[in-house]
């Protein structure tokens, strides 16, 4: 699904890091929110995707934690999380979303 993102952000937090996106559908028919939040303690971890109904939000679709692929210890990590770091499951969410909103499956 190609998507624009209007807003990203990774917050590093005790034993987590976070990675928060919100985007549009390029058609503007969707604003979805992107949520994974990553923990060295696997349970604690989720990766979620959610819609916007012009009201409130919507869960759409979601991995559970032993499916994320992102690294559990990016909080300790040397350098800073990038986006790059969330793109697997990033990817994975929109995918599951396209599928469940009807909307077209393509590259970013």
């Amino acid at each position: 699904m190609r998507t624009i993102t209007t807003d990203q952000q990774i917050n590093v937090s005790g034993q987590n890091a976070t990675y928060r996106e919100h985007s549009k559908t390029e058609d503007g028919r969707h604003t979805l929110r992107i949520e994974i939040k990553t923990d060295s303690h696997k349970p604690q971890q989720h990766a979620v995707i959610d819609r916007w109904d012009g009201t409130q939000w919507h869960r759409v679709a979601s991995l559970l934690p032993e499916a994320i692929q992102t690294e559990g210890d990016l909080a300790y990590k040397r350098n800073r999380p990038s986006p790059s770091d969330f793109d697997k499951d990033r990817t994975r969410l929109l995918a599951m979303a396209a599928s469940i909103l009807g909307v077209e499956r393509s590259a970013r």
